[in-house]
């Protein structure tokens, strides 16, 4: 085997239809498994979940483990199908020495990035404290709010102009993390999240870290809020404007890949479609979004935080500190140019190796080794991705009834408004103050005089009719199916774990496999197996290495982390805990 997955091409995942594990409604699964193929597969279904293991209650870990650093390497869009063992740097080696959850995925449905990065170390799923996305409706302003919008914590910036920039804290986000429960026990633990995000760090460091730092492409440095400090810690200036962008070439260039051609239809051509991307070229505001875009971010995060760790002797404190790393070239360049392009290879590759670079470093500040317990790694990921619909295409592995895979956004909400306006605002309302789409959440106006002769529930159903009609649109959920369906099937269990009663919209749009809102590049999002298969391992002198094929999520990390630490956790969990220091069964 070539690495801890197996042989299976990356075309597998591409073809499966995201099924869910036990905690996401198994029973269902197995009611249409028995009905498709007999009673002989269901009693081998039966069979196969007699063979797994109980999980283990909390509190149950042999002893408590006092690491020097809890280290949890968060990479955007990692697929499970991408993160090799045969890779020769860091994510090689927690693969190759780690405990490998084989079939490790994501226990939602939507799967973006603020929820992603949420459920990892909060142990909940992303619904239940109010994140179901990475932006909803607010339905008194009637306008779309960030996950992480504050706006009364700005991100720092010159005097005059700071009442004007964003604001970003987790106020929107109603829950605690595995920092905060660090830090409760031990108010003197140091939290920090670095990252290239501000809705990943900021879903990762909890509620009060000691500092959560991200890349701000506005001002074209490393970044935080008013809410987490007034001035930045003395070993961000380093990563900051100018440094970072002045030490950038001209140009990204790289090799032309092995999966398929270098240029090939679909991609995003923003930043050129072949190598000799541009990357130092042009304004500051235009290297900054060039930087965002390339393996660069990724290696200024990772030397960022080698240098705080180094700064605040985090490896050398006698004391179990905490930092979260959100690292996210993989997300942006797959975006632009598909997961199995040269671009996408080349940038793992870059990252592969700073993360090695990064361990051997750690190591180092403690004698060359992790024999005695200073290091506690958990590698993972927020979501993975969709192939570019076109190479689906030449694969003769599209899904999607509609053309090529892709439908236009603006096609599907002018469709949809247009019908708003002929069944229920013709001729002089206008119909988008009635609905609302973001993302693939639709909202509908519970404004009677917005409404006029017509309730909610029946725009609600007439919308729900409308677009299930819609051949691109497997089934749009209502909030009270999710309920009635959960039980007996898998994908509405993952939506309702998506699902806030607070934040979530009318309607949850569930596209067919591999179809697309989108022109160009590819995205994520959906309940699918290319979106919700992820890596999870966890590394550590404690650790039993080897492959474990147990069912996985990473709303299980924080609960595994707190176990293992001997850290109090909040009531209402939705993780369990993992028994990473058993040997796999």
């Amino acid at each position: 085997m070539s690495h801890l997955y197996g042989n299976l091409p990356a075309l597998t995942s591409e073809v499966a239809d995201g099924q869910a594990g036990s905690r996401f409604g198994l029973a269902g699964l197995i009611t249409d498994l028995a009905g498709g193929a007999g009673t002989y597969l269901f009693g081998f279904v039966i069979m196969l979940m007699m063979a797994v293991p109980a999980r283990p209650a909390l509190g149950q870990a042999p002893a408590v483990l006092k690491p020097e650093l809890v280290l949890v390497v968060a990479i955007d869009q990692l697929r499970r199908d991408r993160a090799l063992a045969s890779l020769p740097g860091g994510i090689g080696r927690l693969l190759r020495e780690g405990r490998v959850f084989v079939n490790a995925q994501l226990g939602h449905a939507i799967s973006t990035t603020c929820p992603g990065h949420v459920t990892m170390l909060t142990g909940r799923f992303p619904g239940s404290i109010g994140v179901p996305d990475n932006a909803h409706l607010e339905r008194g302003e009637w306008q779309q709010r960030y996950c992480v919008a504050d706006p009364q914590s700005p991100v720092l910036g010159p005097g005059d102009l700071e009442a004007e920039l964003p604001g970003r804290s987790p106020a929107l986000i109603d829950a605690t993390a595995l920092g905060d429960w660090l830090q409760r026990q031990d108010p003197a633990a140091q939290v920090l999240s670095i990252g290239g995000k501000d809705r990943a760090v900021i879903a990762l460091a909890g509620k009060r870290p000691t500092a959560a730092i991200w890349f701000d492409r506005d001002q074209g440095k490393f970044n935080t809020s008013r809410y987490y400090a007034t001035e930045l810690p003395q070993w961000v200036a380093p990563a900051s404007l100018p440094s970072v962008l002045d030490a950038l070439p001209q140009t990204w260039t790289h090799a032309p890949g092995d999966l398929r051609v270098d240029d090939f239809v679909g991609e995003n051509d923003e930043f050129e479609r072949t190598s000799g991307h541009p990357l130092g070229v042009g304004e500051r505001g235009e290297v900054a979004e060039q930087f965002y875009a390339s393996p660069w971010i990724d290696e200024a995060v990772l030397q960022l935080a080698e240098r705080a760790i180094s700064a605040e002797g985090l490896m050398t404190n006698q004391r179990t500190d905490l930092v979260a790393l959100s690292l996210p070239a993989t997300d942006v360049v797959g975006h632009y140019y598909g997961p199995f392009s040269a671009e996408s290879a080349d940038s793992l590759q870059r990252l592969d190796l700073g993360l090695g670079k990064l361990l051997q470093s750690l190591e180092n500040q403690v004698g060359g080794h992790t024999e005695a317990g200073q290091l506690l790694v958990v590698l993972t990921s927020d979501h993975g991705v969709a192939a570019l619909p076109e190479w689906l295409q030449q694969q003769n592995a599209q899904r999607c009834p509609v053309d090529d895979g892709r439908v236009s956004a603006l096609s599907v909400l002018g469709g949809m408004l247009w019908h708003v306006y002929k069944e229920f605002s013709a001729p002089f309302g206008l119909p988008q103050r009635l609905v609302s789409l973001g993302g693939t959440m639709l909202y509908v106006t519970e404004d009677p005089e917005l409404l006029g002769e017509h309730s909610h529930a029946e725009v609600v159903a007439e919308l729900e009719t409308y677009l299930e009609s819609q051949p691109y649109v497997a089934q749009a959920w209502t909030a009270s199916e999710l309920v009635e369906q959960a039980p007996s099937n898998p994908i509405a269990q993952l939506y309702l774990n998506s699902y806030s009663a607070k934040h979530s919209g009318d309607l949850m749009l569930q596209l067919e496999p591999g179809c697309q809102l989108s022109d160009t590049g590819t995205t994520h999002g959906s309940p699918y197996a290319y979106d919700r298969d992820i890596p999870l391992v966890f590394f550590g002198s404690a650790i039993a290495a080897g492959a474990d094929t147990q069912s996985a999520a990473s709303v299980d990390i924080a609960t595994t982390l707190a176990d293992l630490l001997g850290l109090p956790t909040p009531d209402g969990l939705d993780g369990v805990v993992l028994p990473v220091t058993a040997p796999p069964k």
